[in-house]
């Protein structure tokens, strides 16, 4: 599947590897598991670019919204979301959501902006989905319009279970160095 405005492209099921579909599977059970718990629940992604972790999200997020509308289903009329605060990502993902009748383009977004819907409104999501995890904000960013601690803190308390892609060579750290002249 190609798309024709963006630099990334996500293959469907059918592209996914036997590991994927096994930790897509995996996905499914862990969230069917603790969509009900007392407490919050953390599913963990990591791998480095190109190892198809956002190609593994997408075809998860796609059957789990599928299942929305099934009354039969664990997973009827969840409220689920997938994040990104990726640009380009998020601009793939709706692309994405334009193409599938079973997804909706309001189900992609940024953090931000669903934090503090949510937070304002008191809702509490059933899934939530993070991709490039790694760029949460972990700090007050009154320029994005977060005045938060931190992003994942905030999204634990907003969601039953989240799903977090991270590629951890793709983390920000700060330097400290003195440059001499």
């Amino acid at each position: 599947m190609l798309l024709s405005a963006s630099t990334f492209a996500l293959p469907t099921t059918q592209g996914l590897t036997r590991e994927q579909l096994q930790l897509k599977q995996a996905i499914f059970t862990f969230i069917k598991d603790h969509l009900h718990d007392a407490q919050p629940a953390v599913f963990m992604i990591s791998g480095d670019a190109g190892s198809g972790k956002s190609a593994v999200l997408n075809t998860i997020f796609t059957e789990l919204e599928q299942q929305v509308g099934n009354q039969t289903s664990p997973f009827s009329r969840t409220d689920n979301h997938l994040l990104v605060n990726h640009n380009e990502m998020l601009k793939i993902y709706r692309e994405l959501a334009g193409q599938n009748p079973f997804l909706h383009k309001n189900r992609f977004e940024k953090p931000t902006p669903f934090i503090n819907r949510y937070q304002k409104k008191g809702q509490h999501a059933d899934v939530v989905f993070v991709d490039e995890a790694q760029l949460l904000l972990s700090q007050s960013d009154p320029f994005n319009h977060f005045n938060g601690d931190n992003q994942l803190a905030e999204l634990l308390k907003l969601a039953q279970v989240l799903v977090l892609v991270l590629d951890f060579n793709q983390v920000v750290k700060k330097v400290i160095g003195h440059v001499s002249g």
